[in-house]
């Protein structure tokens, strides 16, 4: 075969993705022939994107309004985001891609004289690139046939897998190859998920749009929700008005625990839950009237049962959401073509922001206005490397905005004031003996916090600071007193001021773990001092039998809160009968020590017998290292009838009466315990 001159040969593009079917439709516009490949046979994405009004523009300028599919498009898939002050649409990501090609699919059938347009979709693969001689080997799947492509340059833009990176490297050398960094901002969290949840027949629609509260806390946490702050979300809905059931559609933040279930059926059920609980904080829907919808297969078809399968994958998704950049959005290659990186190619979308459909439509028009403004059809590598870096810095800004604007950069502002606020009052002291201290308190300023252990210690580290501070100025006795008030000296005014500055501190310690809504026992210590997991060790017993609103008692918070091992042994070596106790949702103290992943306080409650049942044996399933602590279900029957058969030896039957016993020479149990009441009036 001889080879094509380079000006002759096609632009191949890799996926069918926004990204490579936008920079398609604008490459075909100027008459490039070109080779689109799609290993995939149909477009399943369901997830909902918005889009901004430059896609819009871009979508709306390739409408052909004598097409009905094109109408269907814009008047029923497409719509608008209510109260939205600028323009943003809504729509699944699948229907896009189809309009998108069947632009695409139109103008090669336009052109075809003209120009060359292959598409090539299903069952198409790339097996090699070789940038030296810019050629690729494409595998036909369905013919089983080899085939070589000369191209003049290759897009990637087959998603954030980077498979054309990958086979490029494989013939690059090192200084020439593309690598992928860790952006410098990341999502506050990692774990984030999808869940697709549709509205059971005869259940109302809610317009509701409530927030997050303090109650809902306790729920996310039995949920596995470990952060200080409330979960980020999103929330779809299809068009209500339409025929077919509402849809709803959430993404956003998710506990990690649900991430690293390696059982997808149990992620999938944790997912439903999750979403559900959303919903009901969002709209106010109940638990029943919201589930997962998976389709089934009518007839017995492979193609139409694989086509189903990855349409139900979708439904619900688990992902770390971790920004990843090329360091190279773009390579000349042997022959002087380029190797352009385009969409989630170069970097991955942070949803939060939803601008990756959008980004992809921007990729796609700077590709196609850098091949218009070079002569001899060349592409400026430069040129479209700073145009990316300013994508990137953009998305930086946004994050670094975004810390300062949600929970967790407030909580970490509160934060940092009580800290500087704390150090100020000890310099004001002037005392050597808090040198050390106020050490410790700058050096805490500049730790970065997160998690919600972090910030409690740094709380509980501030109590100790304020007990030791008062005890020395408790010290300094009042010089009079009128009646039972005391009257303070000047030197007095720094308990008083220590006492306002406690009382600030501990409100702002309040808010980040919700304890004044989520557990009442404690409340009455709010004004004496700061809540530290010391303080459960001094419960007496009657104490520890309370329970809050929601059933749970103190030591389920303690586990909640981070309790350390030490100190739930001292808790349970005072009364043990409370290891056993269901709160309102049937959750126990060992489901609240599986879901925070703790394998010592599992061990702990299992040395003091805390029963296992079938729920737990289920929950533990995604924590392996959990799981084999366990006691497998016979081994518990054996350890039950023993403690059952001791328990017949030293209890007598409660029908024996007391003169059978006298009979024997033994004696009641009550017998000391509860003795006749005399029928005698006394006499003064």
């Amino acid at each position: 075969m001889l080879e094509p001159d380079l000006n002759q040969r096609p632009i191949v593009i890799a996926g069918m993705g926004p990204a490579g079917l936008a920079s398609a439709i604008e490459l075909a516009k100027m008459g490039h022939s070109l080779v689109v490949i799609e290993p995939r046979e149909s477009f399943s994405r369901i997830m909902e994107v918005k889009i901004d009004a430059g896609t819009f523009q871009f979508l709306l300028d390739l409408r052909d309004r004598n097409d009905p599919l094109d109408q269907e498009f814009f008047e029923k898939k497409l719509r608008r985001e209510p109260d939205a002050q600028e323009i943003r649409c809504i729509a699944q990501l699948k229907d896009i891609q189809t309009f998108l090609i069947r632009k695409l699919q139109h103008l090669s059938e336009k052109n075809k004289k003209s120009q060359k347009i292959r598409i090539l979709r299903g069952g198409y693969n790339i097996t090699e690139i070789d940038p030296s001689n810019q050629i690729l080997k494409l595998y036909d799947k369905q013919k089983g046939l080899h085939e070589e492509i000369y191209f003049r340059d290759f897009i990637a833009a087959d998603g954030a897998k980077h498979s054309s990176v990958a086979l490029l490297n494989e013939t690059q050398p090192d200084h020439k190859k593309i690598h992928y960094n860790k952006m410098n901002y990341q999502p506050r969290q990692g774990a984030s998920g999808t869940v697709s949840l549709h509205l059971k027949k005869g259940v109302p629609v809610r317009r509701g749009n409530y927030k997050f509260e303090p109650k809902h806390f306790a729920r996310l946490q039995e949920l596995g929700w470990d952060k200080p702050y409330f979960p980020r979300f999103y929330t779809f809905s299809n068009n209500p008005d339409a025929k077919k059931r509402l849809r709803y559609f959430i993404s956003g933040e998710i506990p990690d625990r649900i991430l690293q279930m390696s059982d997808q059926h149990l992620q999938r059920e944790a997912l439903e839950e999750w979403g559900q609980f959303l919903m009901f904080v969002r709209y106010g829907y109940h638990k029943d009237d919201l589930k997962i919808v998976a389709k089934n297969v009518e007839r017995k078809e492979p193609e139409r049962e694989r086509k189903v399968r990855e349409k139900n994958k979708l439904v619900s998704t688990a992902f770390n959401l971790e920004l990843y950049c090329a360091d190279q959005s773009a390579v000349t290659l042997g022959q002087g073509g380029a190797f352009i990186l385009a969409g989630d190619n170069y970097k991955n979308a942070n949803f939060f922001y939803v601008h990756g459909t959008d980004d992809a439509v921007k990729d796609a028009k700077e590709i196609a206005e850098n091949f218009r403004k070079n002569k001899q059809h060349s592409f400026d590598v430069d040129d479209y490397d700073q145009y990316q870096k300013k994508q990137v810095a953009q998305l930086n800004l946004w994050m670094k905005q975004d810390k300062k604007k949600f929970h967790e950069g407030e909580m970490q502002d509160k934060l940092h004031k009580d800290l500087k606020a704390v150090a100020h009052f000890l310099k004001k002291m002037d005392n050597p003996r808090y040198e050390e201290l106020s050490k410790e308190i700058r050096a805490l300023r500049k730790t970065k916090m997160t998690e919600q252990k972090i910030y409690f210690k740094i709380y509980q580290n501030m109590n100790k600071l304020f007990d030791f501070i008062e005890g020395d100025l408790k010290k300094i006795q009042p010089n009079t007193t009128k009646g039972k008030e005391k009257e303070f000296t000047d030197e007095n005014q720094d308990l008083q001021q220590l006492h306002s500055l406690k009382e600030k501190v501990f409100s702002h310690f309040r808010d980040f773990f919700t304890l004044k809504e989520t557990n009442r026992l404690l409340s009455h210590y709010e004004n004496k001092e700061l809540i530290s997991l010391d303080l459960f060790s001094k419960l007496n017993a009657n104490k520890l039998h309370q329970v809050d609103d929601h059933g749970r008692t103190i030591v389920m918070h303690a586990i909640m809160m981070g309790v350390e091992s030490e100190l739930l042994l001292k808790i349970l070596k005072r009364d043990k009968h409370i290891i056993n106790h269901q709160d309102a949702n049937g959750n126990t103290a060992l489901t609240y020590a599986i879901l925070n992943n703790r394998e010592d306080i599992v061990s702990v409650l299992l040395s003091y017998g805390a029963k296992v049942d079938d729920k737990t044996r289920t929950l533990a399933k995604s924590y392996p290292a959990i799981a084999v602590l366990l006691p497998k279900e016979q081994e518990q029957e054996q350890q039950q009838e023993k403690k059952r058969g001791s328990e017949r030896k030293e209890i007598l039957p409660a029908h024996r009466t007391h003169r059978s016993l006298q009979k024997e020479g033994l004696k009641h149990p009550l017998s000391a315990q509860h003795k006749p009441h005399s029928t005698k009036k006394k006499t003064k």
